[in-house]
């Protein structure tokens, strides 16, 4: 069942592939990347504000105001030898176009198909997981989830969408609200960049919280989610729409309910 609030504003980023200096695939999905949450550089822009570059397990760029899809996974949804195996087939994988003739143009277009790749399988082997690294399959876990999303939408980002699985979420959000005052108006630069929550924090405070409360009502302690989440930076509607039907799919694609609107932990806010 998908359940809606009030209106929620969203903001689709606009930085060129040239900009970002990546080359899209011929389905337009350039920037999948992981998360990180420890260093944090600024690179110099054309644009008014700077965008941010982390690094953790790998680099990533996160544009102001963007909106993005990201995939948390739970401590344990996949076992630690097999994320091995998928890390290093990926990495041999982009050696050796990293290796080869091809044009630099090529080998990024390639090596960002390798990322598309790479989260597919990881995607699909949670789907078929289960065990204790699938909490999020108890309805009461899904439902505390459910309702400490919908109450910090708003504070710092717009849900779009997301989908509680066993044991991972898609999460469908932006962050184009921080962007403008409480009547509307575009803030100054300099406001911006003093009040400015960036993505890793963002994710560090979902996670933080919704582990909090997970933990009591499960009566234990210790990490909830992996610390490295997945992330793609949404470009235009085409994005937009694809991602949100990825979201809606993945219970069906899953094989927990035929239709995705039988699915009780999605949500989708009704301007989508």
């Amino acid at each position: 069942m998908l359940i809606c609030s009030n209106t929620i504003p969203y903001a689709v980023a606009t930085t060129s592939a040239v900009e970002m200096n990546l080359s899209p695939d011929k389905s337009g999905a350039i920037n999948q990347t992981f998360v990180g949450e420890s260093e944090i550089f600024q690179l110099n822009s054309k644009q008014k504000l700077n965008k941010s570059f982390y690094r953790s397990r790998l680099p990533h760029l996160v544009p102001t105001g963007g909106t993005f899809f990201i995939t948390c996974r739970l401590k344990g949804a996949i076992p630690m030898n097999l994320m091995r195996q998928l890390r290093n087939a990926k990495r041999t994988e982009q050696e050796r176009i990293g290796n080869s003739k091809r044009t630099k143009a090529e080998q990024q277009r390639l090596i960002k198909h390798q990322e598309i790749k790479f989260f597919q399988r990881m995607d699909a082997v949670m789907d078929c997981a289960s065990g204790d690294g699938c909490v999020l399959g108890d309805p009461t876990v899904a439902g505390i989830l459910f309702k400490y999303l919908l109450n910090l939408d708003g504070n710092g980002f717009s849900i779009v969408a997301f989908c509680i699985m066993p044991n991972h979420l898609h999460l469908l959000l932006s962050l184009g609200t921080q962007l403008y005052d409480k009547s509307g108006r575009l803030k100054s630069t300099e406001l911006t960049e003093k009040e400015y929550k960036p993505l890793h924090e963002i994710m560090k405070g979902i996670k933080g919280g919704s582990a909090r409360q997970i933990n009591l009502y499960l009566g234990r302690t210790g990490p909830l989610w992996q610390k490295d989440s997945y992330d793609r930076l949404i470009r235009d509607e085409r994005s937009l729409q694809n991602s949100l039907g990825y979201i809606l799919n993945n219970p069906v694609k899953a094989g927990i309910v035929e239709n995705s609107s039988d699915y009780e932990f999605t949500y989708v806010a009704p301007n989508r």
